[in-house]
């Protein structure tokens, strides 16, 4: 030991081999030993140093961290879609205005393989303009193509009679999407804090849902606002696409006490109407010369799918490419039996809200809330597909046979006579209806299902 060491004045104890040092540690006799320790202490604080540097630099801004993060929780389906898929795969679901399709959406909306849109093409109004039809049919194909950009370009019918529209409309240009808190993927954690309450969030990154998009299996968008059958021709057609159509019906008496329950509030169309667009969507979709419909076009009558929800979402899920999970089945038992338990549904966070708002209290109060909500999609199903039985009375339900029983013979709905069998629940007002464009399908299996109900 030289009296230049740097240790000399901290020894303090021998080590195990006999030898003094300041921690039981062999004492460094030479300069290479120094030098070597002193590399390697330098060594390391540059190390961690850069290793900060680079933390920093990967922090800047928001939308690139949140990207990220969004990557790294892809799971290995996703990156089996990314590889294998050639054309982008899609479900349209065709319907009107209070005809169940709330319901019928949630069952690709609940699903983290499917990107969901509800009603993307509101901001072009309730008109059935010839002129607007490719303007919709251009935005849905970028849509399913997954390009989502801000909608500054989107047309906004100021002429609309209802000013709910406009204002709505004005919101899909303000979040980046269309009724954005119906979408369970753009109220996600890549999006906003608090998922129950995202219309409260800042506007959804286009960037961001264009990706999430496009690792999904397939995308299911709901509207209302297509009222010809043939204006879909072209997204069928297109061979960059893998479109497919779901025609989601309704007796129209189920349609007006729907309807009946927003009186006065948001007014709605006339029935005669709905029947007519219904009508004619109906004879394009059942024509034989329609070949481009094979194969790609399916009738479902909402009464079906209140009765046997799992059985006709089972065919649904097959028929579009996907397959029933454990995690589905549980939603569709909780969601038809008027159950709590799995509502996710932004609309009953905002009722259960404003029960607590308001100090109400009770689990059976929350319960009939919800369920008594005409825009919730928790429903004691079996129950609510006939409840017009009971909230029409036999006028109203006379007059919407006589203006629509054209729509209503097609679609095997079984008119009433009088008010005796309007009230009587043993006067069956469903028809077998099925055929090889339908679900469910004409089969052995569909006749026993039938004799039960």
């Amino acid at each position: 030991m030289t009296p230049g060491n740097p240790w000399v004045n901290d020894i303090r104890m021998h080590n195990f081999r006999g030898e003094m040092s300041r921690i039981g540690f062999p004492i460094p006799q030479n300069c290479r030993f120094r030098r070597y320790r002193n590399f390697t202490i330098r060594s390391a604080v540059i190390t961690f140093l850069a290793l900060c540097l680079y933390e920093a630099m990967q922090s800047v801004g928001d939308t690139p961290t949140r990207r990220n993060d969004f990557k790294m929780k892809q799971t290995p389906w996703i990156e089996h879609v990314q590889q294998s898929q050639e054309r982008r795969k899609g479900v349209i679901i065709l319907t009107s205005h209070r005809s169940g399709s709330t319901f019928f959406g949630q069952l690709f909306n609940q699903r983290p393989d499917v990107f969901f849109h509800f009603e993307p093409l509101l901001p072009f109004g309730y008109g059935c303009a010839k002129i607007d039809d490719p303007l919709r049919v251009e935005y849905l194909t970028n849509l399913f193509q997954c390009n989502i950009s801000n909608q500054d370009s989107l047309p906004i019918d100021k002429g609309s009679r209802k000013q709910s529209d406009y204002t709505s409309a004005n919101l899909c240009l303000q979040q980046n999407f269309c009724f954005r808190e119906k979408s369970k993927r753009m109220c996600s954690e890549e999006f906003c804090k608090i998922p129950k309450a995202c219309w409260e969030c800042d506007p959804v990154d286009s960037e961001v849902a264009s990706e999430m998009c496009e690792i999904s299996h397939l995308t299911a968008i709901k509207v209302i606002r297509i009222c010809d059958l043939m204006t879909l021709k072209p997204l069928l057609e297109n061979p960059s696409l893998d479109i497919k159509i779901l025609h989601l019906v309704r007796d129209p008496r189920g349609v007006l006490g729907s309807r009946k329950k927003l009186e006065g509030k948001y007014g709605f169309e006339a029935i005669g109407v709905t029947c007519e667009r219904m009508e004619n969507s109906l004879d394009i979709g059942f024509d034989p010369q329609n070949t481009w419909l094979d194969g790609k076009y399916k009738v479902i009558r909402y009464e079906d799918v209140c009765q046997r929800p799992m059985h006709i979402a089972s065919e649904i899920y097959k028929f579009v490419g996907l397959s029933m999970t454990t995690a589905m089945e549980k939603w569709i038992t909780s969601n038809t039996e008027g159950q709590l338990n799995l509502v996710g549904d932004t609309r009953a966070y905002k009722v259960e809200r404003k029960m607590l708002k308001e100090k109400l209290r009770g689990r059976k109060k929350l319960r009939e809330l919800i369920i008594n909500d005409p825009y919730t999609t928790t429903r004691n199903s079996s129950a609510t597909w006939r409840e017009w039985r009971d909230n029409l009375d036999f006028h109203m339900v006379e007059q919407v046979q006589q203006d629509c029983r054209t729509a209503m013979h097609k679609l095997k709905y079984v008119p009433v006579g009088t008010a005796g069998e309007l009230r009587n629940d043993e006067f069956n007002v469903l028809g077998k209806f099925c055929s090889d464009r339908t679900l469910p399908r004409c089969s052995r299996v569909t006749d026993i299902l039938f004799k039960l109900t």
